[in-house]
């Protein structure tokens, strides 16, 4: 029985990380990188100077690790995304998150924080034929879906430490092998990730020590932030659609960044305004699981690091084939306009992309209409607007050899954040 369907799940699985069109995983979508900022970044975002929502898929203790007293933030697709639209227009791929944390103490604080998430990969209407004629005889519609629950919670005294939990609930649709009852295969299965971050504000620890701000020219203040995170994610059962004897495992991975982000700011009486920023991520990634075949089929897992080394591949970023590498770095301009750049390669898979995204951000604005029309100041509504809403637009693009099925794919999202 032929399908198209199988034409678009081979594109899946060949364009996911670390070659899983050797079909050595189910399950590939769960490693398809939802942040659009980071989508504009080389898919770089295990650790961040920047405040990035939906990067809680790849790392749970990211809602964590944050400065604020409490938040809560809704970031979506304003627009799904057209996945593989030169293969099949129909297929969509979309992403959402909530967020709230709240911050306990002063001296030491730790703050907790909590996440849902949910993603959905839209595999459009596919046409089902029979074995000897190209003759439609039943028409499918499969999908996946994720849903994500994250825990996480931090402290800080010098140094911030994050740490946090997910749990997954999975569930797929494919096409079956007839066209009964069984016209569709189904899974739902669960998960696992877990993540820690960490993160040193040296400016801050300077300030903390001499008990006062680093300042010159009347409140201009640098800050630089050097950080680092560790990721396993989908940690869980193998899961079959038919035959258990077959089954396949999750598509587990370990992710390890380095992070590093400066630039200055201006503090008045009333906030602290971004002037220019500068964020450096670089990320390390790798297959935990492998199928061998002698002298049966076994499922081999791996744990730890696997093959990634922290310093050469992550922090000096020496090639290393047997690991993804991304890097990405973003410039940020009056906490107003972002701009972002980034690589992504994966060796054993072939498949090299460049990156480029752009952020429009509602607080610089604020912000900056605050100090050049200082009769705003004098209204409530408006201080309330300046110091707990921000608005955020994140677009990024895959750039690719001309005619690969990733080339132009686009993400855009909106964040809107209480603090």
């Amino acid at each position: 029985m032929r399908r198209k369907m199988m034409f678009l799940l081979l594109c899946v699985l060949g364009f996911a990380p670390n070659a899983w069109a050797q079909s050595e995983a189910a399950l590939p979508f769960l490693l398809i990188q939802p942040s659009a900022r980071a989508n504009g970044m080389g898919q770089a975002s295990l650790v961040s100077g920047e405040r990035d929502p939906l990067a809680v898929a790849f790392n749970p203790a990211h809602p964590a690790m944050t400065d604020r007293r409490y938040f809560f933030v809704a970031e979506f697709y304003h627009d799904k995304t057209q996945w593989l639209p030169e293969i099949a227009p129909d297929l969509t791929y979309d992403a959402a998150t909530f967020q709230f944390g709240v911050q306990l103490g002063r001296v030491v604080p730790i703050r907790l924080a909590a996440a849902y998430t949910r993603i959905d990969l839209n595999l459009g209407k596919q046409v089902i034929t029979g074995p000897d004629s190209p003759e439609p005889i039943a028409e499918v519609e499969p999908k996946e879906r994720v849903d994500v629950y994250s825990v996480a919670a931090s402290a800080e005294y010098y140094v911030q430490l994050g740490i946090g939990m997910s749990f997954k609930s999975v569930y797929s649709r494919l096409a079956g092998l007839s066209t009964g009852k069984d016209i569709y295969a189904e899974v739902n299965s669960s998960a696992q990730d877990w993540g820690v971050s960490l993160a040193l504000p040296i400016f801050k620890a300077i300030a903390r020590g001499r008990g006062e701000a680093v300042e010159f020219l009347g409140g201009m203040q640098p800050f630089l932030s050097l950080g680092a995170a560790y990721s396993a994610s989908n940690i869980g059962d193998e899961v079959a659609y038919i035959d258990a004897r077959f089954a396949d495992p999750l598509p587990r991975v370990a992710r390890v960044a380095a992070q590093f982000n400066t630039g200055l700011q201006y503090r008045t009486e009333r906030f602290v305004w971004q002037l220019f920023g500068f964020d450096w991520i670089s990320e390390g990634e790798q297959t935990l699981v492998e199928l061998a075949f002698e002298p049966e089929r076994n499922v081999i897992y791996h744990s730890g690091l696997r093959d990634i080394n922290f310093w050469s591949d992550v922090v000096s970023s020496k090639t290393n084939e047997k690991i993804i590498q991304k890097k990405g770095w973003e410039y940020n301009f009056l906490d107003v306009l972002a701009i972002q750049r980034g690589e992504y390669r994966d060796y054993e898979a072939e498949v090299y992309l460049t990156t480029k995204g752009t952020s429009v951000r509602l607080a610089g604005v604020l912000k900056a209409l605050d100090i050049f029309l200082p009769d705003l100041r004098n209204g409530q509504a408006w201080r309330l607007l300046r110091d707990h809403l921000d608005v955020r637009y994140e677009g990024s693009t895959y750039v690719a050899a001309e005619g690969h099925p990733l080339d132009g794919i686009t993400f855009k999202s909106i964040s809107v954040w209480l603090h």
